[in-house]
């Protein structure tokens, strides 16, 4: 009789109790650890950041430790959104998981929403929120030991499709208000981080669209200490978008115009807040018009293509470095008020103000090169205001900084639509308004200038040239202006009148002068020699009133006449002092009418040649 051999139970075999733990782990991955995930998420955006967090399905792979969620909602303390993604994909590192270090590599968002602000003192949002409740939990510790320990995070690969960021700027604005903007269409990939010290930092890349605007971006970053370098452009940025972010900054209103730019920047997040500092960086634009933000229906400027190159921006200070600007089809609206102020230069006033302040704006341009430029000039501080178009503008700048009152070289050259043309080297400053160097004008048309004749004479120029070449040296801080001007010149075929008179009182085919010393004011002219070719002088003696002749020069002011007009001395005006030595006249005529005798004397003196000398308008010279 055979005997029956007896078997184990199946309880008591190894495949048994393997088999029953690799149940229990696929019931605790697939059931067990979802759940778990569905209440601790929630409660480590509490006890980590102060946020409330909701989520839909979250899914568990417990062979490839892969955590999928979906619907992932989260508000801050106040209950405005912060974070928001429509799915997320999650895989974990088994051993590094088991060491204490969370080791995430790989992570992508489907269709994310994050808001970032900028608070007061360049804090951010979330990095605020964040060493708020570890400071709360490290207080926790000291007293009970209720703090959880942070675990090392590391992060092999991060993506982000299509996803979406709010910015708000709390820093510039009233209390409460704030400046935003919205970025769609962001993708970026994050590799190498880690949120312990690290020998090497981590790789981030990162590109998004904001309507017409794209924003290229990508560098390093490590994030403890918090600190990134790398390189930023923008391109086809729309005027009030810089206006939004950087007008605060800006003397001028950007009205219109696209922007693009580039440049390397550094950034670091500390205790002391945000540090941001840019370098080789290069900004071009097209169509842009600049105005005054007090006056911001008349454009100041307005330019075809402009790009500068060599910036630098460090916010601390804030301090902004230009290298070079070059700008072609460039258009300035110049006005002078009649209080000596140019309409360009009075945004930049504020700059000047506070100079010994910690927080003022400084800024410095290296160079600046205009071509195919234009000038509509208008002064309004003679009686008749002078308007002048200049074209075909060349213009070099030296260096210029905030410091106003620092000189800036220039050179010049440009052609009046009028006719003629000018140009001038020298230097200048902007605050207060002076100018200095050599002029060289050439067969420019007088007749657009008669409102600085008039201030010192009566003549209204009807045809004429100007011929100039010399030095000149003005300040218009002050009314009057101030300044003088020593050369020599021409001036053709000249037609002066008197505006109630019929025939001119003056013409002449060429006048010389050489030398020419001119003071502004008090308004005086010394010639050296005057050569004069086939001059005609039309006098005329009215009944009861003196020649017209003694029009063509004012004269000198009187104290009486200013405190009879209620000016006083401080608007009382002197008319020009003149002096001549010499004198030479060929081919001259003169007409002489008298009307005080009944009829009328007539007279006519023609082939005249003259030589006088000692001319002046002071008595008893």
């Amino acid at each position: 009789m055979t005997e029956t051999a007896q078997r184990k139970p199946a309880y008591r075999r190894w495949w048994f109790w393997l088999l029953v733990l690799g149940l229990v782990y696929l019931v605790a991955g697939f059931g067990l650890i979802p759940l778990y995930l569905s209440s601790a998420l929630p409660e480590r955006f509490q006890q980590h950041l102060g946020w409330s967090a909701d989520v839909g399905d979250i899914g568990f792979n417990p062979f490839t430790l892969s955590v999928s969620a979906e619907e992932l909602v989260a508000t801050d303390a106040s209950g405005d959104r912060v974070l928001e993604a429509d799915a997320i994909v999650l895989n974990l590192g088994l051993i590094d998981l088991v060491r204490g270090t969370v080791h995430v590599e790989h992570l992508e968002l489907d269709n994310p929403f994050l808001r970032v602000d900028l608070l007061e003192g360049n804090r951010l949002n979330f990095l605020e929120d964040w060493r708020e409740q570890h400071q709360t939990a490290g207080a926790q510790d000291d007293d009970g030991g209720q703090g959880a320990a942070a675990y090392p995070v590391v992060v092999d690969q991060a993506i982000i499709n299509d996803g979406r960021l709010r910015f708000r700027d709390f820093t510039g604005g009233a209390e409460g208000e704030s400046r935003e903007i919205l970025v769609d269409s962001l993708e970026l990939v994050l590799s190498g981080l880690t949120s312990g010290e690290s020998d090497e930092p981590g790789e981030y890349s990162l590109q998004a669209v904001m309507d017409e605007q794209v924003l290229d971006w990508s560098g390093s970053l490590n994030l403890e200490p918090l600190w990134s370098n790398g390189r930023l452009s923008v391109s086809n940025v729309s005027a009030a978008t810089v206006q939004q972010w950087l007008g605060r900054y800006l003397p001028w209103s950007v009205q219109e115009g696209r922007l693009s730019a580039s440049t390397a920047f550094q950034f670091a997040y500390d205790d002391r807040g945000l540090a941001l500092e840019t370098r080789d960086g290069e900004v071009t634009a097209s169509r842009l018009a600049l105005v005054d933000p007090g006056q911001p229906e008349e454009t100041l400027a307005s330019a075809g293509n402009l790009s500068l190159n060599g910036v630098s921006f460090n916010l601390e200070g804030p301090e902004l470095v230009v290298s070079m600007v070059q700008g072609d089809s460039l258009h300035l609206n110049a006005v002078m008020s009649p209080d000596g102020q140019l309409n360009l230069t009075r945004p930049l006033m504020g700059t000047t103000e506070n100079q010994g302040g910690s927080d003022r704006f400084r800024w410095s341009v290296g160079n600046l090169a205009l071509s195919s430029s234009s000038i509509d000039w208008q002064d309004n501080r003679p009686a008749s205001p002078v308007q002048l178009t200049l074209q075909d503008v060349e213009l070099n700048l030296g260096a210029m900084t905030e410091q106003l009152e620092e000189p800036i070289s220039y050179q010049a050259r440009a052609a009046l639509e009028k006719g003629g043309s000018a140009s001038a080297n020298g230097q200048f400053t902007l605050h207060p308004l002076t100018f200095e160097g050599g002029v060289n004008l050439d067969q420019i048309v007088l007749a657009p200038f008669n409102g600085y004749v008039g201030e010192f004479s009566e003549l209204e120029v009807r045809d004429g040239t100007l011929n100039l070449a010399g030095n000149i040296d003005i300040d218009v801080q002050d009314d009057p202006l101030t300044g003088t001007f020593s050369g020599r010149g021409s001036i053709s075929h000249f037609n002066g009148q008197l505006p109630d008179e019929d025939e001119p009182v003056v013409i002449w085919r060429e006048l010389r002068l050489d030398p020419i010393e001119y003071n502004f004011a008090p308004a005086r002219l010394e010639i050296g020699t005057l050569l004069v070719s086939e001059p005609e002088l039309n006098v005329i003696n009215y009944r009861g009133q003196p020649h017209n002749v003694t029009r063509l020069l004012k004269p000198t002011g009187s104290g009486s006449e200013a405190e009879q007009s209620g000016g006083g001395n401080d608007q009382q005006r002197d008319g020009l002092i003149f002096r001549l030595s010499q004198l030479e006249l060929a081919n001259a005529e003169i007409r002489y009418t008298d009307y005080n005798p009944r009829p009328a004397f007539t007279g006519r003196v023609h082939d005249l040649a003259a030589s006088v000398s000692g001319l002046s308008n002071i008595t008893p010279q």
